[in-house]
């Protein structure tokens, strides 16, 4: 009974096993005629990807690192906000792995050696801009395929465009240069999962050969560095890569558009102050002028505000030129009020000092360098000064003598003689009280040979006052031109120097701040981590 039992077991278990066999083997025949009709590249993606995770590292020793081999290249630089501080990059990425899961062999799948496939159906090193001020990755970021070899080898391309944060010195704006940076590095995976590696391309500055130049910056270089960094949060260290380059800006739009405009204001504002007298011999219109230039600055220096940051840290260059500027211009329209001082000294009547006198006129005014502009001018103009006195002192001299010759026509002799001695007066002017006083001694002769009888005496004598009286306003009056032209004078030749000196000073202060050089800077390995630090 028992063998029976067991020879009954035995029959059932055979008779399963053939038919599970039967089973298999159809199936298989099945399965082989439906792959035999597909393409190998299908066959090939339906094998790698039925059991394929990809949210795990592929490997299959878990404590060794994927070495991730970064390509980077600068395609173009596409706006720098100095207010915030940002730049926008247009970026290109290519990235080398391993996949230890992601193999085949060319031969069984029709020599297949490489395939493209969705980035996102595969694991990727999760690398991003640390220092990035974007926080929309989606939008800014572009993975299309990535290219799968035999062997596991997995190259990424992508596409990035993407705004830095960047610590823009413009203490030399706008001659400034600005270096810059961008960190590629993971976000949760440290050295113990990813070993960034960067391709090594500093020797021929490679990394700028797709760069599209930009018209306001010239980029002079570029340099990459890894870095080791801890965390508090991890006992592993963080590597990144970090691409340094130099950006120079190019100053031609402020040069033209803000910088030579305010120098010409400057320069005519400058020889507005300081020239000759208005035909009123007031010069308070060169007040009126300051102020004017004085706001057309102001505009100017708003429209500059606009252009940088508003900052503490650091005045800019730009602001220091227009502050200088100003500071020139006020300089000057402060100038300009003691001319206006010595001008209302002189329609005052008040005499020059002695010590000043020979100041201006011998130690200034003679200086051989100063001569050409000052000492000849001076000449000439006193020289129709006293053209011009004694010409209207001619005038009234000769008002006289055609009078006295209407009241008396018999006293010829007299009268030639007083003629004489009046055509004297007139030629000697400097003398003309010696010569009246001659003629008063010949009055007096005349009375003692007694030619002049009473009443012509009275006459006579109202003349010869009127003589003196004339002779006091001249003198007078020629007083109070020499000290009108002296303090013009004075004037004058204190225009003519301050015109110099602050000529002098704007081209001397434009040369000092917009000839400084640009600084040379090379990306050492002790800059690259100054800056970064």
């Amino acid at each position: 009974m028992r063998l029976y039992f067991i020879l009954l077991l035995t029959i059932n278990i055979t008779s399963n096993i053939y038919s599970n066999n039967l089973k298999l083997n159809q199936f298989s025949n099945e399965y082989i005629e439906r792959r035999s009709n597909l393409p190998y590249l299908q066959i090939l993606h339906r094998d790698l990807f039925h059991d394929y995770i990809p949210d795990v590292r592929p490997v299959h020793n878990d404590s060794l690192p994927t070495e991730v081999t970064v390509q980077f290249w600068l395609k173009q630089l596409l706006k720098v906000n100095e207010r915030d501080q940002t730049i926008r990059l247009y970026l290109w990425l290519e990235l080398y792995w391993k996949d230890e899961i992601l193999t085949w062999n060319p031969t069984k799948y029709g020599n297949i050696t490489e395939i493209h496939v969705p980035a996102n159906k595969i694991w990727s090193p999760d690398l991003v801009v640390y220092n990035s001020a974007n926080m929309n990755v989606e939008e800014s970021d572009m993975e299309k395929n990535v290219v799968i070899k035999y062997d596991g080898n997995v190259v990424l391309f992508r596409s990035t465009i993407t705004d830095i944060t960047c610590n823009l010195n413009l203490a030399d704006f706008p001659f400034d240069n600005q270096i810059c940076y961008v960190t590629l590095a993971s976000w949760s995976m440290d050295g113990s999962k990813i070993q960034l590696k960067a391709i090594d391309r500093n020797t021929n500055n490679s990394y700028l050969e797709l760069y599209i130049q930009h018209s306001m910056w010239r980029m002079l270089g570029m340099k990459h560095k890894t870095f080791i960094k801890y965390y508090d949060c991890c006992v592993n260290p963080f590597p990144d890569i970090t691409y340094f380059f130099v950006l120079q800006r190019s100053p031609s739009y402020y040069i033209f558009s803000l910088i030579i405009p305010s120098t010409f204001i400057t320069v005519v504002t400058i020889i507005g102050f300081f020239t000759p007298h208005s035909t009123t011999g007031e010069n308070t219109e060169k007040v009126s002028l300051g102020v004017t230039a004085l706001l057309s600055m102001a505009i100017i220096m708003m429209m500059v505000s606009d252009e940088v940051p508003a900052t503490s840290d650091v005045v800019p260059l730009i602001g220091k030129y227009y502050i200088g500027l100003i500071g020139l211009i006020f300089s000057a329209a402060f100038s300009t009020t003691v001319t206006l001082h010595f001008q209302l000294r002189a329609n005052i009547g008040i005499r020059m000092s002695e010590q000043l006198r020979k100041l201006l006129f011998i130690k200034v005014a003679r200086n051989r360098i100063f001569q050409f502009f000052f000492t000849l001018q001076m000449r000439k103009r006193s020289a129709r000064e006293m053209k011009n006195n004694a010409l209207l002192f001619g005038l009234h001299t000769a008002n006289i003598m055609f009078n006295s010759h209407l009241i008396k026509t018999n006293l010829t002799q007299a009268f030639l003689k007083r003629d004489s001695l009046l055509e004297e007066c007139h030629a000697e002017f400097t003398n003309r009280e010696e010569q009246v006083w001659k003629l008063k001694e010949d009055v007096k002769l005349l009375e003692r040979e007694d030619i002049f009888d009473i009443r012509m005496r009275k006459v006579f004598y109202k003349i010869l006052n009127h003589i003196s009286d004339i002779s006091f306003i001249m003198k007078h009056e020629q007083e109070k031109r020499i000290i009108i032209t002296e303090w013009q004078q004075a004037a004058r030749i204190l225009e003519r120097l301050l015109m110099l000196f602050f000529l002098f000073a704007t081209a001397l202060f434009h040369i000092v701040m917009l000839t400084s050089p640009y600084n040379d800077i090379i990306l050492t390995d002790e800059l690259l981590e100054k800056i970064k630090k």
